[in-house]
């Protein structure tokens, strides 16, 4: 067993509490969003944060500088690719009405198992329920049932909906 000396104890406190601030101000600065929706990217982001994290405040490679730049390059990243992901990425309408549209399925990559399970989990028992099911922009789909007109607001961005 290795004992530290306290000198050492001490930087690891300091480093730790440095890249603990860091990482709070960095989420304020960037917006809670920045780590709210967990995509692939999310996913991959958030293990690189940690994997920062962890090595610095354990003094390994990257020293605490290399850390702070890493961990700020890091949350600009993800800020660019949440934004580019928000222009590119338009909802995609699967279902109008009862009808199945098996070509945006395909597009979207969506299998109609999966597309069962949306139905089931909003509590969808016939198909003619439905008004639209949508993948929206963040991966998950919507489901709407059939009932009153929806305002145009909530459907002008859903290509091939005809509310």
């Amino acid at each position: 067993m290795t004992w530290w000396a306290p000198g050492e104890v001490l930087a690891v406190v300091l480093t730790t509490v440095v890249m603990y601030v860091v990482f709070l101000v960095l989420v304020r600065v960037m917006g809670r969003r920045s780590l709210a929706a967990m995509s692939a990217s999310d996913i991959a982001a958030v293990t690189a944060f940690g994997a920062v994290l962890g090595r610095t405040t354990l003094l390994s490679e990257p020293t605490l500088t290399g850390g702070v730049v890493a961990m700020v390059t890091l949350f600009v990243l993800q800020r660019l690719f949440a934004r580019a992901g928000k222009r590119s990425g338009a909802p995609i309408l699967l279902m109008a009405g009862p009808e199945i549209r098996h070509a945006e399925l395909r597009r979207a990559r969506v299998s109609v198992g999966e597309l069962r399970q949306c139905l089931r989990l909003a509590g969808i028992t016939r198909l003619d329920d439905v008004a639209w099911v949508v993948l929206e922009a963040n991966g998950r789909m919507s489901v709407a049932r059939r009932g009153a007109t929806p305002d145009p607001f909530l459907v002008e961005d859903l290509p091939g909906y005809g509310a």
